[in-house]
């Protein structure tokens, strides 16, 4: 006699719905001007929580970017890091593009991108901006007005994540 093996109907159905129902979870990091990391994502299932899922992502994306965010793999930096009062560069990353052109410690931050810079948040937000594109900031050394055209290198941890 051949040995018949059953599966039970609910666990049958139960994988059916599975493979025919699906999810969605799509996610993104976004990164602003001040440094701060925000996580857009949303989980659906099925047919109609799927493509909420999607519509949520989207509009978190969307907003975001529209407040100066970018997605952490587009964002560049430049490797400075100065003093909010007085804005004199009190760090340079190794190896960054500050470094590079030969911006040093004890310069003053004067211009970002040909506009003066009056306030931290100003200044962070004209010096962020895409990986891979120019900003030319302008610094004073000694009594001297220096110009620099940077391009803006990708991140560390955008770099890690590929």
């Amino acid at each position: 006699m051949p040995i018949r093996f059953e599966l039970p109907i609910k666990l049958i159905i139960c994988a059916m719905l599975a493979v025919i129902v699906g999810c969605s979870s799509p996610s993104q990091m976004l990164v602003g001007p001040q440094n701060n990391t925000v996580l857009c994502s949303a989980t659906g299932w099925g047919y109609i929580g799927a493509p909420v899922a999607h519509h949520e992502y989207s509009k978190c994306v969307h907003n975001y970017e529209t407040m100066g965010f970018l997605p952490l793999e587009d964002a560049g930096l430049v490797g400075i890091q100065f003093s909010p009062g007085t804005f004199i560069i009190m760090g340079l990353t190794p190896n960054s593009p500050a470094a590079a052109v030969g911006i040093a410690l004890g310069d003053k931050l004067l211009q970002v991108n040909g506009a003066p810079v009056s306030d931290a948040q100003t200044a962070q937000k004209l010096i962020f901006g895409q990986a891979e594109t120019p900003v030319t900031i302008t610094i004073q050394r000694n009594g001297q007005t220096i110009p620099y055209t940077l391009i803006r290198a990708h991140r560390p941890e955008a770099a890690s994540q590929k």
